[in-house]
């Protein structure tokens, strides 16, 4: 008939609330990808004191050296501390928060994402949206701010039926 159909394909990895706006009128195919696959995820508790929490987490970095973790802090000023103390160890990290330039950002997340580094020290903006590839390890270095935000960084692990550990 000579017409050309464009289509737009939008995915979420959650669902939407009843009184979301005009997303509520789209014809959504829903693929529940938990019905047949349940993360697998362990869940450890780790407790330190204040004064003990960088030593424990580069000691916990350098015990699982060849494992690829996302380092989570709710500040992007505790994500600049981290990243330098790690840096001063030694230990090779990339960092992704808000405060960074976009240019900056999509430095870290390719190295991240091409494994040209093995750790990302991040804020909740990297617990939605971004495209990784399988997170060995979810460490919450800060509790997230929100229930919601807490469930999405530990959704970073445990993907496509690989096992995964939340600290």
């Amino acid at each position: 008939d000579g017409k050309t159909w464009n289509f737009i394909q939008l995915s979420s990895a959650t669902s939407l609330a009843d009184n979301e706006t005009i997303l509520q009128k789209i014809n959504w195919k829903i693929i529940d990808l938990q019905e047949h696959q349940q993360p697998r995820i362990d869940f450890f508790k780790l407790v330190v004191s204040e004064s003990e929490k960088v030593d424990e987490l580069i000691a916990l970095l350098q015990r699982h050296k060849s494992e690829r973790i996302i380092v989570f802090c709710s500040h992007r000023e505790a994500c600049e501390r981290i990243y330098d103390h790690l840096y001063d160890a030694r230990i090779s990290t990339a960092i992704y928060h808000g405060g960074l330039k976009q240019s900056e950002r999509e430095r870290a997340y390719i190295k991240f994402n091409h494994q040209s580094e093995r750790i990302l020290v991040c804020t909740d903006l990297a617990a939605r949206g971004l495209d990784l590839p399988q997170v060995d390890m979810v460490i919450h270095y800060q509790t997230a701010l929100d229930e919601a935000s807490q469930t999405h960084r530990n959704g970073r692990t445990g993907r496509n039926g690989k096992h995964g550990n939340v600290v």
